[in-house]
């Protein structure tokens, strides 16, 4: 893009033409969008927190908070793009460890499961709105339980580590942040042979999102 100050080729995402040292609106617009989707996954933080058992408080925090910054891949995608063009033709530095461009980073890696990260990104939006004082649609609440179950029920093949991470974050967002209890958690528990079925039943679908919707009304209220 054009400077608009001095006219010069610069990355649309860059904080300020290098040759003029001009503000660039459309990336400081960028980077805080990405501060914007940070706070809100602070929201989860806490209720994350809960879930987990002390031998696994120092394994897997760090990596689920990671996973929950990635909830929108776009931004995930144009972030890594930013820097990497950046340092190609600027010579800006590679995200550095601790950064949250790091933490995009290492999430972008890692998100391989379309489920979980549907998961993630509806949970997201839900958040979003019910901060803006704005209730969910009905679609909106069946497919982050959709998701949620696919995602557990996905995670099956995976190994031990992500399967708990994936249930604890699931866990999380209805428990801790819908405020569902456990024995409302049935759409999200395995069968009695300890396996997830291929789908989720629609008696069981339709009545655990009257139960979202009930809790998200006390919350919204």
């Amino acid at each position: 893009m054009k400077c608009p100050n001095c006219g010069g080729d610069i990355p649309s995402r860059s904080l300020a033409c290098p040759y003029c040292g001009s503000d660039n609106p459309e990336g400081i617009a960028f980077q805080e969008e990405i501060q914007k989707k940070i706070e809100r996954n602070k929201l989860l933080k806490p209720f994350l927190i809960k879930q987990k058992t002390p031998e696994l408080v120092q394994k897997m925090l760090t990596r689920i908070l990671l996973i929950l910054l990635g909830i929108n891949f776009l931004l995930v995608a144009i972030s890594l793009a930013f820097f990497m063009w950046g340092e190609r033709t600027q010579g800006y530095k590679k995200p550095e460890e601790g950064s949250w461009a790091k933490a995009y980073y290492d999430t972008f890696i890692e998100m391989d499961n379309f489920y979980y990260s549907s998961f993630l990104k509806e949970a997201g939006d839900i958040i979003d709105m019910v901060q803006n004082g704005e209730f969910p649609e009905s679609d909106d609440v069946e497919y982050v339980i959709r998701y949620g179950f696919e995602a557990l029920e996905e995670s099956q093949e995976r190994a031990e580590a992500e399967r708990k991470e994936i249930q604890m974050t699931v866990d999380g967002f209805f428990m801790g942040y819908i405020g569902l209890s456990e024995e409302e958690m049935q759409a999200f528990r395995p069968g009695e042979d300890g396996s997830f079925g291929y789908r989720i039943e629609d008696e069981l679908l339709e009545s655990t999102k009257k139960l979202v919707a009930d809790k998200l009304q006390e919350v919204i209220r």
